[in-house]
């Protein structure tokens, strides 16, 4: 990815990466506008242990102008979707203390009513994927997984919301 910390040479501009990146929010925020004006941006949250992963999957979402939330584990997860709007949850299988599973299944007995893609390295049956789906898994996501996989499934899972 290309390192914005620097200053960027525009012609008759000279913008620092404080103001390119507030330019690139409101830009973000206005082609997401709706009929009415209401700003109507997805907000996903990604829930992993790895800080490496979460970054990269941040950095891909927010291009396509998502709002990103993280949380390194499974309690913050469930503390976040109860006090915020999440429209999105993806969520890493093998974290300490709390596994994946274990919080899918508290999400699906909370109000919050939050839609969950596994994203792991655990790899899973078709027969449980259709097991977890049939309980409200919205999808899987493997790892290693390209960009194009990541957004399809992101963008697909947001159509139902």
């Amino acid at each position: 990815m290309e390192n914005f910390c620097k200053v960027r040479e525009i012609p008759y501009l000279n913008i620092s990466a404080v103001c390119l990146t507030m330019t690139m929010q409101l830009f973000k925020r206005v082609l997401t506008r709706n009929s009415i004006g209401d700003v109507s941006v997805k907000k996903i949250l990604i829930v992993d242990d790895e800080p490496d992963t979460v970054q990269l999957i941040k950095s891909i979402l927010e291009m396509h102008g998502f709002s990103v939330e993280t949380a390194s584990n499974g309690k913050e997860c469930l503390q976040k979707v109860k006090t915020k709007k999440t429209d999105l949850v993806l969520l890493d299988i093998m974290m300490p203390d709390m596994s994946g599973w274990e919080v899918f299944n508290k999400l699906k007995k909370s109000e919050a009513g939050a839609r969950v893609i596994f994203v792991s390295v655990v790899e899973i049956t078709p027969e449980r994927k259709q097991s977890l789906m049939k309980e409200g898994l919205i999808d899987y996501i493997n790892k290693p997984f390209t960009k194009d996989d990541l957004m399809e499934k992101v963008k697909k899972a947001m159509e139902a919301v």
